[in-house]
């Protein structure tokens, strides 16, 4: 599909919606990828949602969006560490992993 495809039926839509003529198609699919990273979805999801070729441009421009993600990873895994009577040593060693594996 060219680059310019949308143009017309994105225009129609505009005018039949009564939306402003500067609003840009590409602005509603940004702001739905960034929704969507904002809510929690994982950064794949939204690159395959989104049809990037690369996963590199989903993280160059959304990865931020979602400061937390590391730490949410960390905590979920403890607490599925801790509900499976994992022991401390144990579980402190497989947080360090986790660690490594969300850098």
């Amino acid at each position: 599909m060219s680059q310019t495809a949308m143009q017309k039926p994105w225009a129609s839509v505009r005018k039949l919606g009564g939306l402003p003529d500067d609003l840009l198609l590409y602005s509603l699919r940004h702001n739905f990828a960034s929704q969507l990273v904002m809510a929690g979805a994982d950064i794949l999801t939204v690159s395959k949602l989104m049809a990037h070729s690369s996963i590199e441009t989903t993280i160059k421009f959304y990865a931020h969006l979602a400061p937390d993600h590391k730490r949410d990873a960390v905590e979920l895994f403890a607490r599925k560490a801790a509900g499976q009577g994992a022991g401390t040593s144990d579980a402190a060693a497989e947080v360090g992993e986790s660690l490594t594996l969300v850098r």
